[in-house]
């Protein structure tokens, strides 16, 4: 197969599968910091100072999906790269 722009995406294309879960586990670490981190004085979404609390199941579960997330970048980043030589 010659390197052309017209099979560039074929070239690719077995990355998407690593890219939709990687953005499934962005929406779910997402959410879950949303749902756990407020402001500290009005309980707001953002702030100057936020507050964060967690039960150990929370953290246990957003320790997992930041963990999650974090290797899964590591590993579409290695895998990226080493397609381009």
């Amino acid at each position: 197969m010659t390197n052309t722009k017209e099979n560039q995406p074929q070239k690719f294309a077995y990355l998407e599968n690593d890219i939709c879960n990687l953005t499934n586990m962005v929406q779910i670490l997402n959410d879950m910091l949303e749902d756990n981190i407020k402001d500290y004085e009005t309980g707001s979404v953002c702030g100057p100072v936020l507050t964060v609390r967690l039960g150990s199941g929370e953290m246990r579960k957003l320790s997992f999906a930041w963990n999650d997330v974090t290797h899964r970048a590591e590993e579409l980043q290695d895998r990226f790269y080493k397609i381009l030589g």
